[in-house]
Parts: C-alpha cells; structure tokens; sequence
C-alpha cells in the first residue's frame, strides 16, 4: 500500500481530489452506483471508508485479500 486516506471529511470525491492534488497526479473519478444517489456515493462522510493507493501490480492481491477476508471492495 502506497497511501491511505480516509473518506470521513468530504467523502470519497475530496479524499480523491486530496490525494491527486498531493500526488501532483491526475484521476479518473469512479462512475456512481445505480443503487445508490450519486452525491451519497461521491460527498458521503463515513469514517469506515478509505482510498487505498497502490502499485498495479499489486491490486490483484489487494483485492483477492480484501474478498476473502469479506471487506468489500
């Protein structure tokens, strides 16, 4: 894991935008569930959410780990 931030102030949009802007990288925003109201996804202040940042290569092992361990993804 190269960087965690929490989704707890501004939700997932500005921890995003928090960690692009540090990174001095850009992003690409995911799209908003149909289950669920876009700006509840995007702006939604849960303590229990977080951005993991990692290397490519090791997302498919994060994943797997993460699944197995029932932490959704």
């Amino acid at each position: 894991v190269d960087t965690v931030h929490d989704c707890s102030d501004g939700g997932l949009a500005v921890a995003l935008a928090e960690m692009a802007m540090a990174g001095g990288i850009g992003l690409t925003m995911p799209a908003c569930p149909l289950d669920l109201p876009c700006h509840a996804y995007l702006f939604g202040e849960d303590q229990g959410r977080y951005v993991v940042a990692v290397d490519p290569d090791a997302a498919p092992d994060l994943l797997y780990s993460a699944s197995s361990k029932s932490i959704p993804v």
